[in-house]
Formats: structure tokens, C-alpha cells, sequence
């Protein structure tokens, strides 16, 4: 896992929003703590125009994942979590080099990621049936969940895939839409 994510070091990610990449003029390098002259990657810069673009693509299409109903959100999830068991040491191994996290801790990351997407979307399949809350005649009193709109996600830098993962896959299986 190691070799094969050295051998991708210093490529180019684009950005993406509404399902098209975006070209940026301004891109930040990501460098290796641990060694600050090998450069991990590099990833544009948004600006307001794209953040704006980035709002206005998931206010389009956050009424049909609100309808999208909870098992197939949270079936998403634990294809997600499918994912990343796969793609586990190749995922620590990026953390080794980008946080300059020692094995364990890039494991457990990736593993506490997997973690989250099980959780909420178990918790999601759970929660999505309204209850009757009391029983009272000429009444039908409901508890149930609505989604709310759309959530900005902006995660710390020291658990770069637990933290961003768990955050998402909150409002994502929730029916709302993340940035």
C-alpha cells in the first residue's frame, strides 16, 4: 500500500461540482509533514463563484434525495463503508504521507470512517419510521425526522477521513445534501 500511493504522489485533483470538473486558476500544494519537500498533491483553491455553484447544485437537487427514502440512502452508505474495508491500508498508507500519521493511528482513522457510514446508516434505517407518539381520538400525532436542506461540511485537518466521513454521512443519510 505504501509503494502504490508513492508511486501517485504529486498528482493534480480537480474539483468537482454537479457532477463536472471545475478548472481553477489558484491551487494549493499539499506536502508531507514529515518531509516537507515531497509534495503529496495538489487540489484547486474554490472561490465564491464555485462555493455559489456548489450551493445552487444541491439546492437543485436536494428535493430528490430528500424523497430518495432512507434504505436506499443508507444502502449507499454501507456501499461506502464496502469501499473503503477494500481500499483500507491504501487508505492509511495516504495518511501516513499527508498527516504524518504513525500506522496505527492512519488505521484507526480509516477504520472509525467505516465506522460512522455503518452507524448512520443503521441509525438512519432505524429513525426513518414516523411513531405514533400517543394515541388520542380525532387526532394522528407523529414523531418522525425531515430533512433540513443543505450542510457545509469543514473537518479538521488531524482526522482528515474519520471526522470528514462522519459528517457527511450524517447529512447525506439524513436526506439532506453536504458540501
Amino acid at each position: 500500500a505504501l509503494q502504490r500511493v508513492k508511486s501517485q504522489l504529486g498528482q493534480s485533483h480537480p474539483l468537482w461540482i454537479n457532477g463536472k470538473k471545475k478548472h481553477t486558476q489558484t491551487w494549493m500544494e499539499s506536502l508531507n509533514p514529515a518531509h516537507p519537500e515531497q509534495m503529496i498533491g495538489k487540489v484547486p483553491v474554490a472561490s465564491r463563484v464555485e462555493g455559489d455553484e456548489a450551493i445552487e447544485a444541491a439546492q437543485r437537487f436536494f428535493p430528490e434525495w430528500r424523497a430518495t427514502p432512507a434504505r436506499d440512502r443508507a444502502a449507499i452508505l454501507f456501499r461506502a463503508a464496502s469501499i473503503l474495508r477494500e481500499k483500507r491500508l491504501e487508505l492509511a498508507a495516504w495518511e501516513l504521507f499527508e498527516v504524518g500519521k504513525g500506522w496505527r493511528e492512519a488505521d484507526a482513522d480509516v477504520t472509525e470512517a467505516i465506522d460512522y457510514l455503518e452507524y448512520y446508516g443503521r441509525e438512519m434505517v432505524r429513525l426513518s419510521e414516523p411513531r405514533i407518539t400517543q394515541q388520542v381520538p380525532g387526532e394522528i400525532n407523529l414523531y418522525l425526522y425531515e430533512p433540513r436542506g443543505i450542510a457545509v461540511v469543514i473537518a479538521p485537518w488531524n482526522f482528515p477521513l474519520a471526522i470528514l466521513t462522519g459528517m457527511t454521512a450524517a447529512a447525506l443519510v439524513t436526506g439532506n445534501c453536504a458540501i
